[in-house]
């Protein structure tokens, strides 16, 4: 029987090889889009996922960790999870849509508002991959998420490359590229888990998940 120290010496393998060749692959993207894109649009592409980023943090945070540290949990825990944070993710989006424009403004680019608008559906597709991910980060399953993880560079990289390339969508490449990208991501670890959230709301899991949250 594996020991959980050998389990967790290959998972730190898995996520330093994993880590070396997502690095590998984004910078040969990069090279290749440095020739055919403009600092601009790495300059709005960036300010947008820097927001996005920072919103998904503070939205994933407790309920991926309390999943973790959960000692013995059930479906309906899970489903809560689910659930609550269906509901987040929801009102982010919506505060990113509505707020676009301003943030806009702060940052003296009309083009952010559309740019913003678009990369806030990644609050709504993430939704799908919330528990499956915890669940795997949980029991150690680390290739399986370096392998996604590495798929998902890899087709961000080939989408962003193709459509920079071949039809010229400027920054759009790159919004559109993280959107499918994010898609895939999020399908596959749906997949792979098996795991399905049922119609259960504990007002229990939900205080423990809000407590942990906090």
């Amino acid at each position: 029987m594996i020991s959980l120290k050998s389990l967790a010496i290959k998972g730190a393998v898995w996520n330093i090889s994993g880590g070396v060749l997502q690095t590998i692959i984004r910078l040969a993207a990069s090279m290749v889009l440095a020739r055919v894109l403009n600092p601009f649009d790495f300059g709005i592409m960036g300010i947008g996922m820097m927001i996005i980023s920072f919103l998904n943090l503070i939205s994933n945070a407790g309920i991926g960790a309390g999943i973790v540290a959960k000692r013995n949990y059930n479906q309906t825990d899970l489903s809560t999870a689910f659930w609550f944070m269906l509901i987040f993710r929801v009102f982010l989006f919506f505060i990113t849509y509505i707020f676009a424009p301003f943030l806009a403004a702060f940052f003296n680019e009309p083009r952010l508002t559309d740019v913003l608008r678009v990369m806030s559906f990644a609050f709504l597709i993430s939704v799908i991959s919330t528990v499956p991910y915890s669940l795997l980060s949980k029991n150690l399953r680390f290739f399986s998420l370096n392998i996604i993880q590495i798929l998902s560079v890899a087709l961000e990289s080939f989408i962003a490359i193709l459509l920079a390339v071949k039809f010229h969508f400027h920054y759009w490449s790159l919004v559109i590229a993280m959107l499918i990208s994010c898609l895939f991501s999020q399908i596959a670890l749906f997949i792979i888990t098996g795991w399905r959230p049922t119609f259960e709301f504990s007002l229990d899991s939900f205080h423990y998940y809000k407590k942990i949250y906090h």
